[in-house]
């Protein structure tokens, strides 16, 4: 299997930084719920939340324990499926495990995305309208999965790629999510509720126009249209953005 150099210089060194970071915040944030201490999550929740999401929310999870492990483990199982873009033996579109991490991307992605919808709605801290969001959100990264599944089998490479880099980013968007939670009660001073109903819009809705923006500047750069090395996760190789 032929390798090909990353392209790390100006924007896409930024642009892959930045996916670390969703990634890693995405870890943390999973772990956490898995690994620490009641007190410990309290702590946090509190310090990014507020004291009433704190005192009210938790003790429901506490209810619902199996079902936000579920959640947890899915979407920590997803992120590490995304996380493995950046390895360079699975740069290539012929990889053997490039099929077979995209399946089980797919079956994370729709359990995480199934048991947040349904924990938004046994748990409506802002109401049943905060459920919203995350079907509409949910229910994208699903079609984008499939849609990219769909022309993988007919070998259109540049629709699947574009499509797995708006499921990756959507699905990545509750890092953004947690920033804007804290943003917004602790600077803003909005209520909690308020702000939880909020962020999830916020959060994927950031990371999907920015999915969108590097969507379009790999198709319009010139210089990566001459050699389209990966740059942002291995979709993006060197035949994916060619003009038909």
């Amino acid at each position: 299997m032929k390798r090909t150099n990353g392209l790390l210089s100006n924007s896409s060194s930024l642009l892959r930084l930045y996916l670390i970071a969703l990634i890693f915040g995405a870890i943390f944030i999973s772990l956490n719920y898995l690994l620490l201490p009641e007190v410990d999550i309290y702590a946090i929740v509190r310090a990014f939340a507020g004291e009433e999401y704190a005192r009210i929310q938790l003790p429901e999870f506490r209810m619902h324990h199996i079902l936000l492990t579920v959640h947890i483990l899915a979407s920590l199982g997803f992120t590490l499926c995304a996380a493995y873009t950046l390895i360079p033996m699975f740069w290539s579109l012929r990889s053997p495990g490039h099929k077979l991490i995209g399946y089980v991307f797919g079956i994370f992605a729709v359990t995480m995305v199934m048991s947040g919808i349904i924990i938004s709605y046994r748990l409506p801290f802002s109401g049943l309208r905060g459920v919203v969001p995350n079907v509409i959100f949910g229910l994208a990264l699903i079609w984008f999965y499939l849609v990219a599944v769909i022309h993988a089998r007919e070998r259109r490479w540049r629709e699947h790629q574009v499509n797995i880099i708006r499921a990756v980013f959507v699905g990545l968007g509750i890092v953004l999510a947690r920033l804007y939670l804290y943003v917004l009660v602790n600077i803003f001073s909005m209520q909690s509720r308020e702000a939880v109903y909020w962020i999830f819009w916020l959060g994927s809705g950031t990371n999907l126009l920015i999915a969108q923006m590097v969507i379009i500047w790999l198709q319009n750069n010139s210089r990566l249209k001459r050699n389209l090395a990966p740059t942002l996760v291995p979709y993006l190789s060197k035949k994916s953005f060619k003009r038909k």
